[in-house]
């Protein structure tokens, strides 16, 4: 809890309107020690807490951020949960778990992100209430460049395009993000963590969310091969086929192609994907939790860097097989497809 000492010394001292010197002669010390404290590097004896405390009419456990500790506890579990779901595609349920989080903690920033985040499709009216309260009340620039893109499809899917349009023009370009600046600027071990750990996975995603929006535009056949060329994609960055989240997408992909296939009565090519689809879904649930992806997109021996695998909650283990199945035996459109292949 010291980081919450030091942050809270600070800011009681500020709203006390103190400055170091006149707060150091207050208690007694050095205004060098009070300079130490709030910058964390060294923490008050503790025999001097409850002296603070009184001073500033506050219990010991407000001024070591008890309840600070307990809210980031809380929204860390609650953050691997709304992953799930987001993972998933479930948003009534990523919702209705931030919403009962913000219930808890109200004034909580990241929880109201997840909300932007989650709500676009189902309540877009709640995303944009809570957008707009982060783009006054937000100091984090984590959360609140988050949801300022968030806004920006709420704002879409609430039927006012133009100011969907019209804020998205006001983000920053892709050459002015974080990923391809710090890309540029680190070097050595933390620009190959950089770039492995985060590039080329979102490089895959975005190849394939691309190809998605494009497909109204294509023709059943050239949709198929569009859809190969993002699985082709996956198979170069990862060529062991040992990257959850990779096999998650390429079976979606495949069941999208099986799709396609079934529209044009084609059963046994329908079929022949929904196959690949399992495959993909066997491998994932048999990649044991903290595995190392070993493709060498995924690491470097020089440094001895790799891309572990996420935790439990991140990634649906032993479940992507069953939740294929599932979602096939509900879709009318594949027929008996299913139980031929089970």
């Amino acid at each position: 809890m010291g980081l919450y000492l030091s942050e809270n010394i600070k800011k009681n001292r500020r709203e006390s309107n103190l400055s170091q010197e006149a707060f150091a002669e207050r208690l007694g010390v050095s205004f060098q020690t009070i300079s130490k404290w709030e910058r964390g590097e060294c923490y008050p004896d503790i025999e001097m807490l409850p002296k603070i405390a009184n001073f500033f009419g506050i219990t010991i456990d407000a001024l070591m951020g008890a309840d600070q500790y307990q809210e980031k506890e809380y929204v860390d579990t609650l953050q691997e949960e709304l992953r799930k779901c987001d993972i998933m595609r479930d948003e009534a349920a990523l919702v209705k778990k931030a919403e009962e989080g913000l219930r808890k903690y109200p004034n909580n920033h990241l929880i109201m992100a997840w909300i932007v985040y989650g709500a676009q499709n189902i309540n877009p009216k709640r995303s944009i209430e809570l957008g707009e309260y982060l783009m006054s009340n937000c100091r984090n620039q984590h959360i609140l460049n988050w949801a300022r893109t968030e806004l920006c499809y709420a704002y879409y899917k609430a039927g006012r395009q133009n100011d969907g349009i019209e804020s998205a023009s006001r983000l920053p370009t892709m050459a002015q993000t974080r990923q391809a600046v710090l890309s540029d600027l680190l070097t050595g071990e933390k620009q190959l963590s950089h770039i492995l750990g985060t590039d080329t996975a979102k490089a895959c995603y975005r190849f394939k969310t691309s190809i998605l929006k494009l497909l109204d535009h294509y023709t059943p056949q050239e949709q198929i091969e569009l859809l190969k060329k993002s699985n082709a994609f996956y198979d170069v960055v990862y060529e062991r086929e040992d990257n959850v989240s990779a096999l998650k997408e390429k079976a979606d992909t495949y069941i999208k192609i099986a799709e396609i296939y079934m529209n044009l009565e084609n059963a046994d090519e329908a079929r022949l994907y929904v196959e690949k689809a399992l495959i993909c879904a066997e491998k994932h649930d048999a990649i044991p939790y903290g595995t190392p992806c070993e493709s060498i997109l995924s690491g470097c021996k020089k440094y001895g860097y790799s891309v572990a695998q996420s935790g439990k909650l991140a990634h649906p283990y032993g479940k992507l097989k069953e939740a294929i199945i599932a979602s096939l035996k509900a879709n009318p459109i594949f027929g008996d497809i299913v139980s031929k292949i089970e």
